[in-house]
């Protein structure tokens, strides 16, 4: 059987294509305790990856259009600066939900469904308030367009 580098072998490695159930195994392996398909995950990322790939070239063309041409330049550079510091202090938050909801007394089943709950709970606010800051600059921009003509 093939392992996961865990305390116990995965019998179920081989069987990937299909939907993992949700039953826990025998020997309760909780590297093992994956629900959902695994091809159907991939496809979920890789279309967020893809949307984030497309997405990523325009954003930076706006932010460089709409800075002042003496500012272009700095502002060019300030995407990817911002979107890595947005990535270290989006982990660091990660791990001090997930520390505090759990996480740092161990991994079972039990703990990483409690972590998972309060992830997600966690940053539901932010997205509310980057769909909020997106919708209002979209509105500011088409108002702006209507003045002009």
């Amino acid at each position: 059987p093939a392992s996961t580098g865990c305390s116990q072998p995965n019998k179920r490695a081989l069987n990937w294509p299909r939907p993992i159930q949700s039953q826990r195994p025998k020997s309760h392996n909780p590297c093992a305790e994956v629900l959902g398909s695994i091809p159907l995950i991939l496809i979920c990322a890789l279309l967020q990856g893809g949307g984030f790939g497309v997405a990523w070239p325009f954003l930076t063309r706006v932010i460089v259009a709409s800075a002042p041409e003496s500012e272009q330049t700095i502002a060019s550079a300030a995407v990817p600066t911002m979107q890595r510091i947005g990535y270290a202090v989006g982990a660091a938050l990660a791990g001090i939900v997930a520390n505090a909801s759990g996480f740092s007394q161990g991994l079972n089943h039990d703990a990483a469904a409690n972590v998972a709950s309060w992830l997600f709970l966690a940053f539901v606010p932010l997205g509310i308030v980057g769909c909020l800051a997106a919708l209002r600059a979209s509105t500011t921009a088409n108002r702006l367009q209507e003045a002009v003509g």
